[in-house]
């Protein structure tokens, strides 16, 4: 970095060098041409007129010089903008190099704040970072990726055969984690929008973080420990709905996560773990849900058209109100076992099974029902 900054000093100090001796060089000219142009060129242009009155000779003279006069006048002034856009050029681009000299002094100083020790200054580290990547263009994605180096180093889950039940018996993410995380929520760009690949927190412990409203298109949480994570609003969405810009939740744990009005358009949900999550609102549409567990989930009015269901566990969920018109590989089976689908919508063919089997379940439990149905899921935990 220092020998990129000694080039750069030396290449600007050449070339101002060449621009004094082309200054002086032109200054020389002028100077020659002015001065025929006001003491040589009104004498002959006024001689072959052959005027041999002096008086009205001289006054011709001077109509000629006055003419010149005004025309070095103005180009005076033309040069002296010239002039002094150079000036501001080179003062300009001496600025860049300074400011440029300052980011990089700051990116160096806040780096080795995220390794030191001591919690504030490695806060203070990652929101520096932060105003860099909203002042630096070029340095804003390498620093998202710093960013999410250090989660994945110093918050990962330890091992890929963890169990789920283990999980909650992990510490929960450090204040220096959220910080980045809020950095996260609060970045400008998300993928193919100003940032050229996607946010990788694959494997990385989440648990009950804070990413309500974040925008996490296309983003890699494979197998990431978001339980009772803040989601609310949280967009996992791929409108394009092409494979490979979808964000990747693979076998992800969302187990009682609050995933409130959270867009998971076109989302890999294959095997992720719901049980007990939030979905009030949340949209699904052509999500991949497959082997999904959902049990005992709130998905109250959430929004599945045209997601994989295949396989995915709804036991105990409270589905009323959901829409599952249009949801794929969605058995009969699979809707059994759920709390309640009072006001569901459903596709035709689904729904007068449903009223021939479990018409039951098409009605909202009544609070006594409900009771007993919660004594029997505490009896079970216990």
């Amino acid at each position: 970095m220092a020998l990129r900054e000694t080039y750069e000093k030396a290449r600007q100090h050449k070339l101002l060098i060449w621009v004094t001796i082309v200054f002086a060089v032109s200054f020389v000219l002028i100077a020659l041409f002015l001065s025929y142009l006001v003491f040589t060129y009104p004498v002959n242009q006024v001689s072959q007129y052959g005027i041999t009155n002096a008086t009205e000779k001289a006054n011709l003279i001077n109509q000629y010089r006055t003419t010149s006069i005004q025309f070095i006048a103005t180009l005076a002034q033309i040069l002296g903008g010239i002039a002094v856009g150079i000036g501001i050029y080179f003062a300009w681009k001496n600025l860049k190099i300074a400011q440029e000299g300052q980011i990089t002094e700051r990116f160096t100083r806040a780096i080795d704040q995220l390794g030191n020790d001591k919690l504030e200054i490695r806060l203070g580290g990652i929101y520096a970072l932060e105003r860099i990547a909203n002042e630096s263009e070029k340095d804003y994605w390498p620093i998202m990726e710093i960013l999410t180096a250090y989660i994945r180093e110093n918050s990962s889950l330890e091992s890929d055969n963890i169990k789920h039940e283990d999980i909650k018996n992990q510490n929960k993410i450090s204040l220096d984690i959220q910080a980045i995380l809020t950095v996260i929520r609060r970045r400008k760009h998300f993928f193919e929008f100003g940032e050229p690949d996607r946010l990788d927190l694959h494997r990385t412990n989440l648990q009950e973080a804070n990413l309500r409203g974040a925008t996490l298109k296309g983003a890699d949480l494979r197998g990431a420990n978001l339980q009772g994570a803040d989601l609310r609003d949280t967009d996992f969405s791929n409108t394009d709905l092409i494979m490979g810009k979808e964000a990747d939740l693979q076998g992800a744990n969302l187990r009682g996560a609050n995933l409130r009005m959270a867009d998971f358009q076109g989302a890999n949900l294959i095997n992720a773990d719901l049980r007990k999550a939030f979905l009030l609102g949340t949209y699904l549409l052509g999500a991949d849900l497959q082997g999904a567990k959902l049990q005992e989930a709130d998905l109250m009015a959430a929004y599945f058209r045209g997601a994989d269901l295949m396989a995915a566990n709804f036991q105990g969920a409270d589905l009323r109100g959901a829409n599952f018109q249009g949801a794929r590989n969605l058995l009969l089976d699979q809707l059994s076992r759920v709390r309640t689908l009072k006001d569901t919508k459903f596709d035709e063919e689904i729904l007068i099974s449903l009223k021939e089997k479990y018409s039951d379940l098409l009605e909202a439990p009544s609070e006594l029902e409900q009771s007993f149905k919660d004594l029997q899921k505490y009896e079970e935990q216990e």
